[in-house]
């Protein structure tokens, strides 16, 4: 697929689905990733399209039949993504899919996280998969989806796997409380990052760590700088993305210096519009007292703007951030690292 066309297609679908009626499930479903297993050691580890159809799409269940137009497309793009990263694919197979079961545990001991500080649902259906090594984890219509061969990188035994589902689900967690994105505010640079930073800041506060951005030393150094280039670009997003049309290469190439990519050719790390919803949210809520009912108010926001406004956020008239992140831990009662 031509380049400008993928990334149409990422913004267009970004951050689709939101809060729908929740499904309830006891166990997690891994019935696909270890029919995938099944297929790939049939295969000796070199899965065709007709296996991969065959094996593990045509039989899918109806959480993967969900995730297939999203993230895999069909069985020639799945082949097409292990022949490009086969290590990912085996590594997972090895390291990660043995204690896939683990995730049950650990969805009960975020969700207790979780209500120690706000109301949750009824616990969200969660499935574990393969995918086209495009993402570690991700929501469709309530329901939180893990793909193993993203989710396993770096993760050398269980424990660490156990480390990033937590981590994973409780990010996903919030995408699934948070109300659907309207199709205008895709074109809004500010929703994505609330969006995401918003569910970055809102797990790790509920897993006690810091939430406030504030130990990401690149990207803290550089604060004064990246507020005006961020504010610039949500600008050219917004005039070059015409309502109900589609993104022209101006718009993308300010929308992709934030998110979906692998970095930027001015050497920035990626998807660092996390980051600058994440400084956002956590200021705001800093703003609240951490009173009572301030996450579920800062998750169930419909407005960017309004958030935005309401935190103050103007990194040229910050505090110090390395004060400010202790601050935040010491009202938590997180120890400084």
């Amino acid at each position: 697929m031509h380049v400008a066309s993928q990334r149409r297609r990422w913004i267009a679908r970004a951050l689709i689905g939101g809060l729908a009626l929740l499904a309830s499930s006891a166990q997690a479903q891994v019935d696909d990733a270890q029919r995938f297993a099944q297929v790939w050691t049939a295969a000796d580890g070199h899965p065709d399209v007709a296996a991969l159809d065959a094996g593990y799409l045509a039989p899918a269940s109806a959480g993967l039949r969900a995730f297939v137009p999203e993230y895999i497309g069909d069985a020639k793009r799945l082949a097409e993504a292990i022949v490009r990263a086969p290590a990912a694919y085996r590594h997972a197979l090895a390291v990660c899919l043995p204690d896939a079961d683990t995730v049950n545990v650990v969805m009960d001991e975020v969700l207790t996280r979780y209500g120690a500080h706000m109301p949750v649902p009824a616990r969200p259906a969660v499935h574990l998969l393969f995918g086209a090594n495009t993402s570690a984890g991700t929501t469709l219509s309530g329901a939180i989806y893990i793909g193993l061969e993203k989710a396993c990188e770096g993760v050398a035994d269980a424990a660490a796997f156990r480390t990033r589902l937590q981590g994973l689900l409780a990010h996903e967690l919030v995408h699934v409380l948070q109300p659907p994105m309207a199709d205008d505010a895709r074109r809004d640079l500010l929703a994505w990052a609330l969006r995401e930073g918003t569910a970055n800041m809102v797990g790790a506060l509920v897993l006690g760590q810091p939430y406030t951005g504030a130990q990401d030393s690149w990207a803290i150094s550089r604060e004064a700088m990246l507020w005006p280039r961020f504010q610039q670009d949500r600008q050219t997003m917004l005039q070059h993305w015409p309502k109900g049309g589609e993104p022209d290469p101006q718009a993308l190439a300010a929308g992709t210096r934030w998110f979906w990519n692998a970095g930027t050719a001015e050497g920035w790390p990626p998807d660092l519009g996390y980051w600058v919803g994440q400084r956002i949210a956590a200021q705001w809520y800093q703003r609240q007292g951490q009173a009572a009912g301030a996450l579920s108010q800062l998750v169930g926001a419909r407005s960017p703007a309004q958030v935005l406004a309401q935190s103050g956020y103007a990194p040229d008239r910050h505090a110090p951030a390395a004060a400010s992140d202790r601050q935040a831990r010491g009202a938590m009662g997180v120890s400084a690292p």
